[in-house]
Order: structure tokens, then sequence, then C-alpha cells
């Protein structure tokens, strides 16, 4: 008789732990997730050189949206056309996505008539500029950013049809 409910007893739990999801979300909060992202700037990232030149995220918004995975990328997308946070945002959708993808190359070119020299970034296609002038501000070509907005939307947007069609 014992042993009957023993057996019982080892039955219901083993049913109870398995009804428990292998994954637990957490709830987003959507006001804290705009919080965040506002709070991105140029200062959220630094270029590190040690043994070789690299591209960090370094602010507290940034690395804790990328904690929070691929259930941010359309909030992170809609705010990509800001300037000030497109760069960010791109880190932070590669390092979620695509984390074996982060090389960053750095151009220097001679101003014609000028002392100064044009330094560009490219970080998995995406460019960014800045004169040698002390100073002066990074700047993004519209046109690339908009290439590189176009391909996490697709990127995004496949996942999510992908998602839905399995649910």
């Amino acid at each position: 008789m014992i042993l009957k409910y023993l057996y019982l007893s080892l039955v219901f739990l083993f049913i109870s732990c398995a009804s428990i999801p292998k994954e637990v979300e957490r709830d987003i909060d959507k006001e804290q997730i705009k919080k965040l992202i506002s709070n991105l700037s140029w200062n959220s990232i630094e270029i590190v050189t040690n043994y070789g030149t690299s591209l960090e995220i370094v602010g507290e918004n940034a690395t804790e949206l990328e904690k929070l995975g691929k259930k941010v990328s359309v909030d992170l997308l809609n705010a990509f056309k800001n300037d000030d946070k497109s760069l960010v945002i791109h880190l932070i959708l590669t390092n979620i996505w695509e984390p074996e993808v982060n090389f960053l190359k750095v151009n220097y070119t001679d101003i014609a008539e000028s002392d100064e020299v044009m330094i560009e970034y490219r970080v998995n296609n995406f460019s960014w500029y800045k004169s040698s002038e002390i100073g002066s501000k990074f700047s993004i070509d519209i046109v690339e950013r908009d290439k590189i907005y176009s391909y996490w939307s697709n990127r995004i947007s496949e996942f999510l049809e992908k998602k839905t069609i399995n649910m």
C-alpha cells in the first residue's frame, strides 16, 4: 500500500515538473524598454584598443537591452533611424542575433588641402565617420544607415513570421 502511494506521488511529481516551462520569460515592461532605449547614445559604445581594436557596448542601458534578447528587437528597430542611437542599436542587434559576427575595421583618409584625416569606422557593414579635428563628432551616412535598417527589419520580420507559423 505504501509503495502504491509512493509510486503515485512520484508520478504526480514527474507530471508537475514536466508541465513547468523550460524557459520562463519575464514580462517586459514596455515603459522600461522605452526608457532604456531613450538613454542610448554614442556614449553607450567604446572603441577599445588592446591587442587589436574592438567596439564594445559599455552603457548600462545598452547592456540591459542586450540581456533582454530578441524580445526587444522590434522596439530597438523602431528607434534605429535616430542617428544618435543607430550604431549602438546595430551592435545590440548583432550581439543578440549574430554574436559570431563582430568585426571592426578602421580606415584613415587624408583630406586634400587640409591637415585633417577622415576616420572611417566600419562594423558589420555599418560605417560611421569622424574627422581628426579636435571636437569633431561622429556622423553617419543616412543611405547606408537605411540599408542596415532594412537588413534588420527583414531579419526580424522573417523570424516573427516563422514564430507565428510554428505557434
